[in-house]
Order: structure tokens, then C-alpha cells, then sequence
């Protein structure tokens, strides 16, 4: 499934296996409560911003 169409569930799915993956400190899942599509418009900027310890 195209991230693009991914649900909330599937967003916060991807972010604990982005954590694992890359030894990111844990993320706060409510600081991305949105679906691929807005998560794909975000910036890396916007990221960092949201997520500043990962």
C-alpha cells in the first residue's frame, strides 16, 4: 500500500517501525495523529519540529 493512502494507524505503525529501524528515540505518536497523505506534505522541517529528539 502507497503511503499516500495510509490510514492514522498505519502512519503510527510506520513511525514505531521507523524508531526500531533506525534507533530513533521514541516518537510521540500524537504529535503525528494524520494519514500518509498529510504526512507525506510534510517538510523535514516540519518533522524535526514535531519530533525534535528523533
Amino acid at each position: 500500500l502507497q503511503p499516500v493512502y495510509w490510514s492514522r494507524d498505519d502512519v503510527a505503525q510506520w513511525l514505531r517501525w521507523a524508531e526500531k529501524e533506525f534507533s530513533l528515540r521514541p516518537i510521540e505518536s500524537n504529535t503525528f495523529e494524520m494519514n500518509g497523505k498529510a504526512l507525506l506534505l510534510l517538510t523535514k522541517e516540519d518533522f524535526r519540529y514535531r519530533s525534535p529528539h528523533s
